[in-house]
C-alpha cells in the first residue's frame, strides 16, 4: 500500500488534499477491535443519543431537551433567551431532516441551511446570496480576538464550482467512511459557501453522510470536537497551510476513540445500577471522565458551569453530586482542607469500582485508573 493518498480536492492553491494511510491505520484499527461485540453503540438510536442530546449540551448550555417533541417546551420556556431557542430549534429542525437519509446534493444542502438558519439576524444573508451560496468575502479569525491573522473563504465566484467539486468526491470517491466524512467536514468549513453557520452545518453534513452510510457510531465525532475545540482549530489551521490532512483525521480518530471509551464505560454503569441510568446521570459520569486535575466536587462544579447554565456551587452539588453517590455510582472519598463555599466542605471523588464491569484492555485514552476507588 502506498503511504500517500491524494485525494480528489483542491486547495485555492492548486495544492491537492492528501493524507499518509500508514500514520492512519493504526488508529482506525483501534476503532475497529473496539467496536467488536459493543453492538449497541452500532445502532440509530446510539447516534441519535449523540446527536441530539450531545450536541445541545455541549455547544448550546442548556438541558432537559433530549428529542423533538420536547420542543414546545423550549418555545415556551420564557427563560431561554430567543436568540438560544432560535438557534436550538435550528439545531433539532436539521438533524430530523438528516435522519430522513436524504440524498447530498446541492438543493437538498439548501434546504439543510435553511432548517439552520431561522434566526432573524441572519434573514439578510439569504437575501444578499447570489443563488444558494454567499455573494461577498468572509473572515476568518484564526484565534479568539479581532486583532487576530485571519482567513479568507473561497472568493464568492468560486463557491459553486468548489462546492461541485465536493458532492462530486462524496458521491464518487472510494475511501473509508469516516476518513471521508471528516474530509467533507474539513473541506466545507474552508469552503465557508455561507456568511454564518458554517461550522454547524460542515458537522451535520459529516453526520449526515455517516447517517446514509449506517457508521452510526462515528457520530460521536461532534461531541468529540466539543471537548477538544482548541486542537480541531490547530489542526484545520494546519490542514489549511499545506493540504495535509493526516494531523486533522489522526486527531478526530483519537478524539472519536475517547469519546466512545466513555460510552462505554457509562454504558457499563447503566447495566449495573438497579435503575436506568438516566441521561442526566450519564452526563455527569461523562463530565466525572473529563476531570484531568483534582478529582474533586469543586472541580467537576467547574466543568459543569462550563456546559451548563451557571448554578451556585452548593446546588450543583445537592442536585447533582449527591444523587450519584446515593446511587453508587461515585463515591466520597474524603474531604479535602478547602470549601466548595463558606460552609460546605469539599470532597474527592471517585467511580464506585463496583458499578464498572469492562475489558480494561480497551481503554487507552481516559486514564481510567485515575478514576476508580482503590479497594484495601
Amino acid at each position: 500500500m502506498e503511504s500517500m493518498k491524494t485525494v480528489n480536492l483542491k486547495l485555492c492553491s492548486g495544492q491537492p488534499i492528501y493524507y499518509n494511510q500508514q500514520t492512519l491505520l493504526p488508529y482506525q484499527k483501534e476503532i475497529e477491535d473496539f467496536l467488536v461485540n459493543e453492538d449497541y453503540m452500532n445502532t440509530l438510536s446510539f447516534a441519535k443519543h449523540m446527536m441530539m442530546a450531545q450536541e445541545i449540551k455541549c455547544n448550546n448550555r442548556i438541558a432537559g431537551i433530549d428529542n423533538l417533541s420536547d420542543l414546545d417546551k423550549i418555545i415556551k420556556n420564557l427563560n431561554i433567551p430567543l436568540e438560544l431557542k432560535q438557534r436550538i430549534i435550528g439545531l433539532y429542525s436539521g438533524y430530523q431532516y438528516i435522519l430522513e437519509n436524504k440524498m447530498i446534493d446541492e438543493d437538498h444542502l439548501n434546504e439543510l441551511y435553511l432548517k439552520f438558519n431561522i434566526d432573524e439576524k441572519y434573514q439578510t444573508d439569504n437575501e444578499s446570496k447570489s443563488g444558494y451560496y454567499r455573494s461577498k468575502p468572509v473572515y476568518i479569525l484564526k484565534g479568539n480576538c479581532v486583532g487576530d491573522h485571519y482567513f479568507k473563504g473561497i472568493a464568492p465566484d468560486q463557491i459553486k464550482d468548489y462546492m461541485k467539486r465536493l458532492f462530486y468526491y462524496i458521491d464518487n470517491e472510494d475511501e473509508n467512511c469516516f476518513l471521508k466524512s471528516q474530509i467533507v467536514h474539513f473541506y466545507f468549513v474552508y469552503i465557508h459557501p455561507y456568511y454564518d453557520l458554517n461550522g454547524r452545518i460542515s458537522r451535520a453534513l459529516s453526520m449526515w453522510y455517516l447517517l446514509n452510510n449506517e457508521s452510526y457510531p462515528f457520530t460521536i465525532f461532534n461531541k468529540a470536537v466539543a471537548f477538544s475545540k482548541r486542537r480541531y482549530e490547530q489542526t484545520i489551521i494546519t490542514t489549511r497551510e499545506n493540504g495535509d490532512i493526516t494531523v486533522f483525521l489522526k486527531n478526530m480518530l483519537i478524539q472519536v476513540k475517547r469519546e466512545l471509551e466513555k460510552e462505554y464505560i457509562i454504558h457499563s454503569i447503566s447495566q449495573k445500577t438497579n435503575v436506568p441510568l438516566s441521561k442526566q446521570f450519564s452526563q455527569l459520569v461523562d463530565y466525572l471522565l473529563m476531570m484531568k486535575g483534582n478529582i474533586t466536587a469543586k472541580d467537576f462544579v467547574v466543568i459543569y458551569n462550563n456546559y451548563n447554565v451557571s448554578k451556585p456551587p452548593e446546588m450543583i452539588v445537592r442536585e447533582q453530586i449527591i444523587p450519584l453517590i446515593e446511587q453508587g455510582i461515585i463515591l466520597d472519598i474524603g474531604k479535602t482542607k478547602g470549601f466548595i463555599s463558606r460552609d460546605f466542605s469539599n470532597m474527592n471523588l471517585a467511580i464506585n469500582p463496583d458499578m464498572i464491569d469492562i475489558d480494561r484492555s480497551k481503554i487507552k485514552y481516559l486514564q481510567l485508573e485515575r478514576f476508580i476507588a482503590n479497594r484495601k
